[in-house]
């Protein structure tokens, strides 16, 4: 440090600089969050009490989150992923068994404030609080990057694929834009795809080594867990019944697929041991709410991933072929057994072999279900028709030549595909 400073005393006036700056960072801290508050109280005064402390809350997380990704870059990364597992249900789905459902984190500021409050303060954003931290995140890495002159833009593998989906979608979308679409909903479309590009060039130029893989895999694993965790609750509550509606969203099913994929791989290959053993002990819990959450799509999902991982892993591991061959054995055993059993039960235990069978026979809830996705289907090619090769253009409603059953989402079934 003598050799760096060059003396002492510049280590002494080094270090003053650091406490005085931390004093001035706290000092601001506290005057934005106490400041937030007080306007809250000034402006909104009959809701004077929690909601106050909430925005207080929140002005602490806008001001700490950028110094937390200046100084842990990934951190964004990790919060996002973390955001999106566990706060994927809408507040309006929010139960007491599952808490995380309470927090908008997908609702857009101008919807989430009106909800909670009753109060039309901040109609025109129409961003949702997972975007913001995206883009925040997105930001600050980037100015990080530059003033530590150590930016380096990699394009990652997928980069060419990704740029011509990506073209596509924006021609798309000013497409739609010049044929008089709605906005908001072109927007809502559009976002997610946005979304999933920016977070894909993120992920390629931050992920450096296998650790920060592993603490991604973690954060997969205790987060889906929790929500899986939930789940179970949740069905305990309602007397071990299986509703309609399952005890999760569709999302959280096809999430609670990856825990048992990270454990069947982390036992095949036998590598990570400790995560493998967190996502062992944790796949029954996460069977049995994806089996009370009652969703064919998870159940589905989890087959067409599963029928090319074992080839996968065989070719890929030559040195663990005979466990691969073992278990492939194993499961193929199993499932002989357990098809037959459970081809004509109605319990949660048959919902893998009821997946299978409504393709063929259906009961009366999938077919209504089958029935909205074949309708959409006609509708569909009938709007992909209408400009085939150039395309549609976001923000237009779906042209409706076979009605399909009334769904409650506030219309957005009339612009945004089920299929």
């Amino acid at each position: 440090d003598v050799y760096r400073f060059g003396s002492v005393q510049d280590i002494t006036s080094h270090l003053k600089l650091k406490r005085n700056m931390v004093l001035i960072a706290l000092l601001a801290m506290l005057l934005v969050v106490s400041g937030s508050m007080g306007a809250f109280a000034y402006f909104v005064p009959q809701h004077i009490g929690p909601l106050m402390y909430l925005v207080g809350i929140v002005a602490f997380i806008c001001v700490i989150y950028p110094v937390l990704i200046w100084r842990y870059p990934l951190f964004g990364v990790y919060s996002v992923v973390a955001g999106t597992i566990l706060f994927g249900g809408a507040p309006n789905q929010g139960i007491a068994t599952i808490p995380t459902y309470y927090v908008g984190f997908w609702w857009n500021i101008s919807t989430l404030i009106p909800y909670y409050t009753g109060i039309q303060l901040l109609d025109g954003i129409v961003f949702s609080p997972a975007e913001i931290l995206v883009v925040l995140a997105c930001l600050t890495w980037l100015v990080k990057s530059v003033v530590d002159r150590e930016f380096r833009f990699e394009l990652g593998p997928f980069a060419l694929c990704l740029g011509g989906y990506a073209l596509f979608v924006f021609l798309s979308f000013l497409y739609g834009m010049s044929s008089g679409a709605n906005t908001t909903m072109a927007l809502y479309e559009v976002r997610p795809q946005a979304l999933f590009a920016i977070l894909y060039l993120m992920a390629a130029n931050m992920f450096k080594t296998r650790e920060q893989v592993s603490r991604l895999l973690w954060l997969l694993v205790l987060g889906i867990g929790f929500m899986a965790i939930c789940g179970v609750i949740t069905f305990t509550a309602r007397g071990f019944v299986v509703a309609e509606h399952g005890v999760l969203t569709h999302d959280d099913s096809m999430e609670l697929n990856m825990i048992v994929f990270i454990a069947l791989i982390g036992l095949l290959m036998g590598t990570n041991k400790k995560l493998t053993l967190a996502a062992t002990l944790l796949t029954p819990i996460a069977i049995v709410a994806q089996l009370a959450n009652n969703r064919r799509a998870g159940i589905a999902a989890f087959i067409i991933a599963f029928i090319p991982l074992l080839p996968i892993l065989y070719a890929a591991a030559k040195e663990r072929r005979k466990q691969i061959g073992i278990f492939a054995g194993i499961f193929a055993l199993a499932t002989a057994i357990y098809l037959p059993l459970a081809w004509n039960s109605s319990g949660a235990w048959a919902l893998p072999a009821r997946s299978i069978k409504s393709q063929s026979e259906p009961n009366g809830r999938d077919a209504g279900s089958d029935y909205y996705r074949l309708a959409e289907n006609v509708n569909l090619k009938a709007t992909r028709d209408v400009r085939a090769w150039l395309g549609y253009g976001y923000g237009k409603p779906i042209i409706m030549v076979v009605a399909m059953p009334f769904v409650a989402t506030g219309g957005f079934t009339n612009y945004m595909t089920h299929n």
